[in-house]
């Protein structure tokens, strides 16, 4: 009689983040950011998922998984189409459900994608503050142009 022999999820640490466990299911990723990680797991998944299935299979603490479940219902709409739900248990506490039913990496030239897929949540998050600050100050120039009257070209 031949035995079984299951293989243990792959280990992989990121820069300065704790290092998580790669599920069999995915082990063909090889080393991805965890949140591309998450959405192929819950693509295969076909179902819903809550951030303490993440933290079991990941072996990631209960908060990171469920900010890594809300950075990609916000942060990857463009790669990653899901739908959530937010259902309340027994206890009054709310428990957020994400169902991702496609995962697009046409949607970006290559060297787009080989730049996002370094980025870590929180370098992500710093990226887009600064651009919304340089984006308000734009929009504050113009508005300060149209109130004195001053015609401004869009590239200055």
């Amino acid at each position: 009689m031949s035995k079984i022999i299951k293989d243990h999820p792959v280990r992989v640490r990121q820069g300065n983040d704790d290092p998580w466990m790669l599920p069999e299911c995915i082990s063909w990723l090889e080393s991805p950011p965890l949140w591309y990680a998450v959405s192929w797991y819950c693509l295969l998944q076909k179902r819903d998922i809550c951030r303490e299935e993440i933290s079991e299979v990941f072996r990631i603490s209960p908060r990171r998984a469920g900010d890594i479940l809300g950075y990609i219902i916000r942060n990857c709409r463009k790669q990653v189409k899901t739908t959530h739900k937010i259902k309340c248990s027994r206890n009054i506490t709310k428990v957020l459900f994400v169902h991702v039913y496609e995962i697009r990496d046409d949607c970006l030239s290559d060297k787009e994608g080989e730049k996002l897929m370094k980025l870590s949540p929180s370098e992500y998050a710093r990226i887009s503050m600064i651009r919304r600050r340089e984006e308000r100050a734009r929009l504050s120039e113009l508005g300060k142009a149209f109130l004195l009257g001053k015609c401004i070209k869009q590239g200055d």
